[in-house]
């Protein structure tokens, strides 16, 4: 497959990355501020016969969709769009043709007939290290760089923002140290995994590892006493700030919060006769603050300790569901929004 026009691949912020190719006959490097905003990354390449995009979910959002990445990839005049998948295909991972208004459909190509037409191995990322930033600065011919892994669907700086508030051995940063820790422990070793798996699978004349995790050493949030853990939670559980209430939500997507005292998520859907039963006898709570997570379906999530569900294969690596250890009285604010279940015995307004 020859692409037409320009070659290249871009990124497109909070939703994907798209990459920009060179073959060893072009090396002009376009302005790389063009169409650039907070949510857009692009690192654009020209050469002498045409465009091809490739591009990579980002994970740091929900993907953007194929109709509105093709109108985006006709403002960049591509000659075509290809989307890389999770799943590997031939020589590579899977490819998928993306349409573009304007543009004619070209054929289906498959990883290695990529590598081939433009005459080098193309840049892999896997799922931790898929980051708009490491996108961006990808160049051919760039060395592999190493980079943090990370949980997509987790806002890790927080915990280290709300940890350097307090002394190290306070309770409360070890907890948050311990949980960043934790999360890029078990994600670093996830992406080693796959690259491992993809090296196996693929040779270097198609695929080159763009970047590969920071060893990072190994940790566990049961290391911590469990009083330790309890107190660190219930202490930030007192905040009143969305710091603190940030620094929860990723406890709760990560092991559903099984060391506060309140419940992991569950959907209550209104209409079932057990959901309308439990959300009759919910009551205010004044320091309920955080924020209910809502899916597309409108199900409001409350109440199961020890209960998370992984929206990522890699995510179920290392991971194991945890014990019922207390039972929560459930409370919500139907004003704020908001929703908490709380111990009595550990309830800090008692």
């Amino acid at each position: 497959m020859r692409p037409q026009g320009r070659r290249g691949v871009c990124a497109h912020a909070d939703k994907v990355g798209i990459v920009r190719l060179m073959s060893a006959d072009f090396d002009i490097p376009a302005d790389r501020g063009f169409g650039r905003a907070w949510f857009q990354e692009q690192a654009e390449y020209l050469a002498r016969t045409g465009v091809i995009e490739l591009v990579w979910n980002t994970y740091d959002g929900p993907p953007i969709a194929d109709a509105e990445l093709g109108d985006h990839l006709r403002e960049l005049d591509v000659g075509a769009g290809l989307r890389a998948m999770p799943r590997l295909g031939v020589g590579g991972p899977a490819l998928r043709p993306v349409s573009v208004p304007g543009v004619a459909d070209g054929p289906e190509a498959a990883w290695d007939q990529l590598a081939e037409a433009l005459g080098q191995p193309l840049p892999y990322w896997t799922i931790p290290l898929q980051q708009r930033r490491l996108i961006d600065a990808w160049q051919p011919g760039r060395p592999t760089v190493q980079a943090l892994a990370v949980d997509p669907e987790m806002d890790l700086d927080v915990l280290l923002r709300l940890a350097a508030l307090y002394d190290s051995d306070h309770p409360a940063a070890q907890v948050l140290v311990r949980l960043f820790r934790t999360v890029t422990w078990r994600e670093s070793q996830a992406a080693a995994q796959m690259i491992a798996s993809v090296e196996s699978m693929t040779l270097d004349s198609t695929v080159v590892i763009a970047a590969r995790p920071i060893p990072v050493p190994r940790a566990d949030l049961d290391e911590l006493a469990e009083t330790v853990r309890r107190a660190g939670w219930l202490e930030i559980l007192g905040r009143a700030d969305v710091l603190a209430d940030a620094c929860v939500e990723q406890l709760v997507r990560w092991d559903g919060g099984r060391d506060c005292p309140f419940g992991a998520p569950v959907d209550l859907v209104a209409g079932d006769p057990i959901s309308d039963e439990v959300i009759a006898r919910l009551t205010p709570h004044p320091h309920g603050r955080i924020p209910v997570p809502r899916s597309t379906a409108g199900r409001r999530n409350i109440g199961r300790p020890g209960h998370r569900r992984p929206s990522h294969p890699h995510h179920q690596q290392g991971r194991r569901p945890h014990p019922d250890r207390h039972e929560p009285v459930a409370s919500h604010d139907v004003a704020a929004g908001r929703a908490r279940a709380r111990r009595p015995d550990l309830d800090p307004d008692r």
